[in-house]
């Protein structure tokens, strides 16, 4: 990955700098990304994304415990969650509002 993103001259992005990922709605256009803190069991910074780009709308929810960031979001065309929180959303009778939703 250091080769890719040195010979691209790419970026890595993670919870280390999170105030950078989502300036990037400021170089790219029609391109949004918000972050969302959420638990989990391992890590104390973990984070979910809703990225926008083109007025499509993809959630990543990534490895979330809890539900509460997905049940806010609405109108999404994807979302991309864990099994676990699938089936956690389904056995308590919640809704996801995408027009997808992938594993």
């Amino acid at each position: 990955m250091r080769n890719i993103l040195k010979n691209k001259g790419g970026k890595k992005y993670g919870k280390w700098n999170i105030p950078e990922l989502e300036k990037l709605s400021n170089t790219i256009p029609d391109f949004k990304i918000k972050s969302f803190k959420n638990k989990h069991k391992f890590s104390f910074a973990h984070y979910s994304y809703l990225i926008t780009w083109h007025g499509k709308k993809t959630y990543l929810s990534r490895n979330t415990e809890s539900t509460s960031t997905i049940q806010q979001i609405k109108k999404m065309d994807w979302a991309l969650v864990p099994g676990w929180l699938l089936n956690t959303i389904f056995r308590n009778n919640l809704q996801i509002v995408a027009k997808m939703i992938g594993l």
